[in-house]
């Protein structure tokens, strides 16, 4: 899987558009605009998949089906911009959230704490 984080560099050129990127001034990891989903309680329902067994942060695996409903190619003087658009068509939520390995909580603790002292070099 592609994972669509934005760099450093994406994200200052995108907040440019602050009307497409709704999220650039919060804490949230910023993806693409375009690319967040909601889902009501119907399809909640039909995927059998219970609020309260989660929390935010968790994370979920799935899979869909996805349907090209729009090809979009604008040729203009100083820029070129193309975008698909896609329309879930089907989609599987697993069981649960995702276990993370529990190295990565002690490499994220280790990150913590390295970035939380300033450098002992100089």
């Amino acid at each position: 899987m592609v994972n669509l984080k934005q760099t450093k560099k994406e994200m200052k050129e995108n907040s440019m558009d602050v009307c497409c990127n709704p999220s650039t001034t919060s804490n949230e990891p910023q993806y693409p605009w375009g690319t967040r989903i909601t889902l009501e309680k119907s399809s909640l329902d039909k995927l059998t998949i219970d609020l309260a067994a989660l929390t935010i942060g968790d994370v979920l695996e799935g899979s869909f089906k996805l349907e090209v409903i729009g090809i979009r190619q604008v040729k203009r003087d100083k820029s070129d911009d193309e975008s698909l658009e896609l329309q879930i068509t089907d989609m599987d939520i697993g069981d649960g959230p995702v276990k993370q390995p529990a190295i990565k909580g002690k490499i994220d603790n280790y990150k913590k704490i390295r970035d939380g002292y300033p450098s002992q070099e100089g």
